[in-house]
């Protein structure tokens, strides 16, 4: 890849991971996948610029801590919080989190759109200012 923006996928559900790399892979955009959150963090190597997915219910840790975590360690970017159960003090802790939005499922492939689009805008708005 050279430079070549990459959408991280992070869930544990192998149908919905395959799903959400389909409609990436439709966009022309680079994408990986992870099953965990934990398993994401040990790969990612600050590659820019990215956008990562997450489902919020996961096994382990879930999607809120993962930014939460990514935050923790300095680590700069928005994301997009995937959850079939969208509570108001969820989508409170995703946003101060990073999230760009909480997309509840089944959401549409144009709102998966957008929010991928307007996570890498930030993303690239962040890595000019750093």
């Amino acid at each position: 890849m050279n430079n070549d923006p990459i959408a991280y996928v992070v869930d544990v559900d192998g149908d919905a991971r395959e799903s959400a790399e389909a409609l990436i892979r439709q966009m022309k955009l680079n994408v990986k996948s992870c099953a965990s959150a934990e398993t994401f963090l040990r790969e990612y190597d600050g590659y820019r610029p990215a956008c990562v997915l997450t489902d919020h219910r996961m096994l382990g840790m879930t999607g809120v801590e993962l930014l939460e975590e990514l935050r923790a360690k300095g680590i700069s970017r928005y994301c997009v919080v995937m959850t079939a159960y969208a509570e108001t003090d969820l989508t409170v802790r995703a946003i101060r989190g990073g999230a760009i939005t909480l997309l509840e499922k089944p959401f549409t492939d144009a709102a998966l759109w957008e929010a991928i689009r307007e996570t890498f805008n930030e993303d690239r708005v962040i890595a000019s200012s750093e």
